[in-house]
Protein backbone atom coordinates (compact mmCIF):
# COMPACT_ATOMS: atom_id res chain seq x y z
CA UNK A 1 0.00 0.00 0.00
CA UNK A 2 2.75 2.45 0.90
CA UNK A 3 5.46 3.04 -1.66
CA UNK A 4 8.96 4.01 -0.73
CA UNK A 5 9.59 7.58 -1.75
CA UNK A 6 13.19 7.99 -0.68
CA UNK A 7 16.13 5.79 0.28
CA UNK A 8 18.09 5.69 3.51
CA UNK A 9 21.07 8.07 3.65
CA UNK A 10 19.80 9.94 0.64
CA UNK A 11 19.03 13.64 1.06
CA UNK A 12 15.38 14.54 0.67
CA UNK A 13 14.81 16.79 -2.28
CA UNK A 14 12.04 19.39 -2.45
CA UNK A 15 10.29 17.31 -5.10
CA UNK A 16 10.41 14.27 -2.78
CA UNK A 17 8.98 16.37 0.03
CA UNK A 18 6.19 17.56 -2.26
CA UNK A 19 5.60 13.97 -3.36
CA UNK A 20 5.36 12.86 0.29
CA UNK A 21 2.93 15.66 1.14
CA UNK A 22 0.82 14.81 -1.89
CA UNK A 23 0.80 11.12 -0.93
CA UNK A 24 -0.18 11.83 2.68
CA UNK A 25 -2.74 14.44 1.63
CA UNK A 26 -4.37 11.99 -0.79
CA UNK A 27 -4.50 9.32 1.92
CA UNK A 28 -6.00 11.79 4.38
CA UNK A 29 -8.55 12.88 1.79
CA UNK A 30 -9.43 9.26 1.01
CA UNK A 31 -9.78 8.49 4.73
CA UNK A 32 -11.89 11.59 5.25
CA UNK A 33 -14.14 10.74 2.30
CA UNK A 34 -14.55 7.18 3.55
CA UNK A 35 -15.38 8.45 7.05
CA UNK A 36 -17.89 10.88 5.52
CA UNK A 37 -19.55 8.07 3.53
CA UNK A 38 -19.80 5.95 6.68
CA UNK A 39 -21.31 8.86 8.62
CA UNK A 40 -23.83 9.53 5.84
CA UNK A 41 -24.78 5.84 5.82
CA UNK A 42 -25.23 5.89 9.61
CA UNK A 43 -27.32 9.05 9.34
CA UNK A 44 -29.59 7.40 6.74
CA UNK A 45 -29.96 4.37 9.00
CA UNK A 46 -30.77 6.56 12.00
CA UNK A 47 -33.33 8.53 9.94
CA UNK A 48 -34.97 5.26 8.86
CA UNK A 49 -35.11 4.09 12.49
CA UNK A 50 -36.61 7.45 13.44
CA UNK A 51 -39.32 7.08 10.76
CA UNK A 52 -40.12 3.57 12.00
CA UNK A 53 -40.36 4.80 15.61
CA UNK A 54 -42.75 7.57 14.49
CA UNK A 55 -44.85 4.96 12.64
CA UNK A 56 -44.94 2.71 15.72
CA UNK A 57 -45.89 5.68 17.90
CA UNK A 58 -48.79 6.45 15.56
CA UNK A 59 -49.92 2.82 15.76
CA UNK A 60 -49.98 3.03 19.56
CA UNK A 61 -51.97 6.28 19.39
CA UNK A 62 -54.45 4.64 16.99
CA UNK A 63 -54.79 1.54 19.19
CA UNK A 64 -55.32 3.72 22.28
CA UNK A 65 -58.11 5.59 20.46
CA UNK A 66 -59.73 2.31 19.39
CA UNK A 67 -59.57 0.97 22.95
CA UNK A 68 -61.15 4.19 24.23
CA UNK A 69 -63.94 3.99 21.63
CA UNK A 70 -64.57 0.32 22.31
CA UNK A 71 -64.67 1.02 26.05
CA UNK A 72 -67.41 3.56 25.43
CA UNK A 73 -69.31 1.07 23.27
CA UNK A 74 -69.02 -1.62 25.96
CA UNK A 75 -70.32 0.85 28.55
CA UNK A 76 -73.28 1.72 26.29
CA UNK A 77 -74.03 -1.96 25.74
CA UNK A 78 -73.85 -2.59 29.48
CA UNK A 79 -76.27 0.27 30.17
CA UNK A 80 -78.62 -1.01 27.47
CA UNK A 81 -78.55 -4.50 28.97
CA UNK A 82 -79.30 -3.12 32.44
CA UNK A 83 -82.18 -1.08 30.98
CA UNK A 84 -83.52 -4.12 29.12
CA UNK A 85 -83.30 -6.17 32.32
CA UNK A 86 -85.32 -3.56 34.24
CA UNK A 87 -87.90 -3.27 31.47
CA UNK A 88 -88.19 -7.06 31.26
CA UNK A 89 -88.77 -7.25 35.01
CA UNK A 90 -91.48 -4.58 34.69
CA UNK A 91 -92.98 -6.52 31.78
CA UNK A 92 -93.10 -9.70 33.88
CA UNK A 93 -94.94 -7.82 36.64
CA UNK A 94 -97.39 -6.40 34.10
CA UNK A 95 -97.96 -9.86 32.62
CA UNK A 96 -98.67 -11.27 36.08
CA UNK A 97 -101.16 -8.44 36.72
CA UNK A 98 -102.77 -9.08 33.34
CA UNK A 99 -102.99 -12.79 34.09
CA UNK A 100 -104.73 -12.09 37.43
CA UNK A 101 -107.03 -9.58 35.78
CA UNK A 102 -107.87 -12.04 33.04
CA UNK A 103 -108.55 -14.78 35.59
CA UNK A 104 -110.78 -12.42 37.58
CA UNK A 105 -112.64 -11.38 34.47
CA UNK A 106 -113.24 -14.99 33.48
CA UNK A 107 -114.59 -15.75 36.96
CA UNK A 108 -117.10 -12.87 36.67
CA UNK A 109 -118.23 -14.06 33.28
CA UNK A 110 -118.98 -17.56 34.45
Amino acid sequence: MYKKIFKKDQPVSPSSTQQMLTFFSENEIDSGEQALRELEKRERTIREIERKIIDINQLFVDVAELVKDQGSLVNNIELSIEGAKEETAKGVIELEKAKKTQASTLCYLM
